[in-house]
């Protein structure tokens, strides 16, 4: 993770760090590719077949058999192909995205914290054990 230095600190505002000012900014940006979805096509073809690698790979890594992924693995090319469809390949390829500024400490915690989230939002042990398959990939 990359540390960028803010123009002022904002840990110590009215009281000592860990405890002050702004932990964590989320902030939404639309991002205008410049290029059509159709004209992306090379792009939205290797991320999905890498996606859907990426899916397998984990299930193998669960000795789950790659029979139980493949319906997942369907989802995951249709929506790829969804993009080429005629009503949205010669649309502008337009994102929103959320960046997150965090300081070093909040990044910490949250990294502690996250398991607890995952088992909260699981609706039951199959979800929950899905969450936690995708933290199984290598890097």
């Amino acid at each position: 993770m990359t540390h960028v230095p803010l123009p002022c600190d904002v840990t110590t505002a009215h009281c000592p760090p860990p405890y002050a000012g702004y932990r964590c900014i989320l902030a939404n940006y639309g991002f205008d590719t410049g290029k059509t979805w159709g004209e992306l096509k090379p792009e939205i073809d290797s991320a999905t077949e890498t996606v859907r690698d990426d899916l397998y790979a984990i299930y193998a890594r669960c000795d789950v058999p790659r029979s139980a992924a493949e319906g997942e693995g369907d989802w995951i090319e249709a929506a790829g192909k969804l993009f080429m469809c005629d009503e949205l390949r010669d649309v502008p390829a337009k994102l929103v995205v959320e960046i997150q500024f965090m300081t070093p400490e909040y990044y910490e915690m949250r990294k502690l914290s996250h398991a607890w989230y995952k088992i909260v939002r699981a609706d039951d042990s199959f979800y929950m054990v899905n969450d936690y398959m995708g933290s199984l990939k290598d890097d």
